[in-house]
């Protein structure tokens, strides 16, 4: 590299790896505790849908769970789930699915959630 006069640093590399989705999955996950002497349980499914490459990354609601939210009765707020929730996607979308590589490109649609408190 002296040869032609290069200014160079040499270290670690530093790669940008990341995962992308080849085909649509639904996923549903129960998620149960015991707090205080009572169990609570919560439910989440979801779609996860490979979008085209360079198209980032979205996370919506269906319309089912707007018409669970406007019906909703408990000690609660519906809205806050749902933001804890799309917060919860979008840590995930960072953390990776596999050996931490950010997923790119993918659509996350939150189909139904339940939460018994």
């Amino acid at each position: 590299l002296e040869h032609y006069n290069l200014k160079t640093y040499i270290g670690k590399r530093q790669i940008a790896y990341k995962s992308w989705m080849r085909q649509e999955i639904e996923y549903e996950h129960t998620y149960s505790t015991s707090f205080g002497g009572k169990k609570k349980e919560a439910m989440v499914k979801v779609r996860l849908t490979p979008l085209p490459r360079g198209s980032g990354n979205c996370i919506k609601t269906s319309s089912s769970v707007s018409n669970l939210i406007e019906n909703h009765s408990a000690p609660f707020k519906p809205n806050d789930i749902i933001i804890a929730i799309n917060n919860g996607f979008d840590v995930a979308i960072r953390a990776g699915v596999s050996y931490g590589y950010p997923l790119e490109d993918c659509e996350i649609e939150l189909i139904d959630y339940d939460v018994n408190f």
